[in-house]
């Protein structure tokens, strides 16, 4: 049986067990979230360099566009996977648990769910 900290199932424990890769979770979100707060500056800056007859507005909005799709993708990617494992190892957890207190089967999957 593990040790009783990691067999505690309260948000708060799971957050401080689970902190680093939560937060980077959060961190890729705040990213995402900062370029998108960035999108009408870029996109004034745009305007007001083509009206200079220059592309170097509209090169940082595509640079900021393609930085926004990468951060994006990097947090779904990792969003998922990190959470799925999250989920894996407390269910494997819960169900020794239930298992070592002889619970029905209906019973833990009721708590899994």
């Amino acid at each position: 049986m593990k040790n009783e900290e990691n067999m505690k199932f309260s948000l708060f424990t799971l957050l401080k067990r689970f902190r680093w890769k939560i937060g980077v979770t959060i961190g890729l979100v705040l990213l995402e979230l900062a370029c998108a707060l960035l999108y009408p500056l870029f996109i004034g800056f745009a305007i007001n360099d083509l009206m200079d007859k220059s592309f170097q507005g509209l090169y940082m909005l595509v640079g900021l566009i393609f930085a926004s799709l990468v951060i994006g993708s990097g947090r779904r990617f990792f969003d998922s996977r990190i959470y799925a494992k999250i989920y894996q190892t407390i269910t494997m957890e819960l169900v020794d648990k239930e298992n070592d207190q002889n619970s029905s089967t209906s019973k833990i999957s009721a708590r899994i769910n």
